[in-house]
């Protein structure tokens, strides 16, 4: 009877520690993804925030060139200013592909429209700053509520908990 009950606790202890090895293993490839998704969703925020800062930077540039006047002696002012603009562009360009290294198709597909907008701004002379800002205004909102739903920021209702 002793040799019986000793094989059942081998069995037992052995059975026993394996069920805890492939809990605690499970455990741990749940929190290993968990933490994958977090750690791409934290450098999806980063990389649309920068994109977003540099698309409003790029926006102020051309606002500040189409704001020149066109008078004689005033062509430095102007080519410094599309000089700066340029580098705005570039930029937001750099910060575009950043994100689109990392970013899903949807969030790429919304991302691609800011910059033939500003190209269409640039050539589009008789644009004023309201049209300008709502046009620049939606796509940002567009662009956000893209990423927060790739990221599953809940929406925010102003309502405590």
């Amino acid at each position: 009877m002793p040799v019986i009950a000793g094989i059942f606790l081998i069995i037992g202890g052995g059975l026993g520690g394996i069920i805890s090895y492939l809990s605690a293993k499970a455990a741990d490839i749940r929190k290993a993804n968990r933490d994958d998704t977090q750690l791409w969703n934290e450098r999806l925020l980063l990389r649309a925030s920068e994109f977003l800062a540099s698309r409003e930077t790029a926006l102020h540039e051309l606002r500040a060139l189409q704001r020149i006047p066109t008078i004689p002696g005033s062509a430095d002012a102007y080519n410094a200013q599309h000089h700066i603009y340029g580098l705005a562009i570039r930029a937001m360009v750099l910060k575009g592909q950043a994100l689109a290294l990392i970013a899903p198709t949807n969030v790429r597909t919304a991302s691609k429209g800011f910059l033939p907008d500003l190209a269409q701004l640039e050539n589009d002379k008789t644009a004023n700053d309201v049209q300008l800002l709502n046009t620049f205004n939606q796509k940002n909102l567009d662009f956000i509520d893209m990423v927060r739903e790739v990221v599953g920021v809940p929406e925010y209702t102003g309502a405590t908990t």
